[in-house]
């Protein structure tokens, strides 16, 4: 599937929330079904409903989790996507690995929100004013790593979104909130670089 594809291990909970942040904002824009988002685990059978921790958040936030089913990567899932982002850095290397030729446009979702955030409206002239969906994504991948080197780098942990799953009970809920603001604030500035000011 060509556009948008969201990366984390077994695909149920950072991943899945980060389709669903996806969709939610892009369907408020107008622009449902215009732009595919999906997702994927690089570690998992696929063919599961999102975890129900990750559920409740999603509801929380006025994300539908309903229609989820978690999906396994491949290569041909990475390579047809437009625009890859990882939850780590760790998988963003496990997807590099298995789709090399996708490194130009696989970022992990943090990292790619401080290379975009502050980007000026000359910077992404290039980026609004490509009319097709998938080249633009690509337009946007263009832009963020030509911003790199103007930047100073955080810690690279800082990159990372943490695995939830990974939590202690008593630290779940935490955790998955910590993780959800993280991901919304990526969707929030991707999409602000993406689909231009709001006319």
């Amino acid at each position: 599937m060509p556009g948008i594809l969201h990366v984390c291990r077994a695909n149920l909970a950072r991943s899945a929330l980060a389709e669903l942040a996806t969709t939610t904002l892009l369907a408020q824009r107008g622009l449902d079904g215009v732009v595919p988002v999906s997702s994927a685990g690089t570690w998992t059978p696929g063919g599961q409903p999102i975890w129900p921790p990750a559920a409740q958040e999603a509801l929380r936030r006025g994300w539908n989790p309903s229609a989820f089913v978690s999906r396994s990567i491949n290569r041909a899932i990475i390579n047809d996507a437009d625009l890859v982002l990882a939850a780590t850095r760790e998988l963003r290397d496990e997807v590099l690995a298995q789709a090399p030729g996708a490194l130009r446009r696989t970022f992990t979702w943090r990292e790619l929100t401080w290379l975009l955030d502050g980007a000026s409206a000359d910077e992404l002239a290039s980026v609004w004013s490509e009319p097709d969906p998938g080249r633009r994504l690509r337009a946007l991948a263009d832009v963020a790593r030509a911003r790199r080197g103007l930047l100073v780098a955080p810690d690279g942990a800082e990159f990372d979104v943490r695995d939830p799953a990974r939590a202690s009970s008593e630290n779940l809920p935490e955790v998955l909130s910590r993780g959800a603001d993280q991901i919304s604030h990526t969707i929030d500035v991707v999409m602000a670089a993406y689909l231009g000011p709001v006319s």
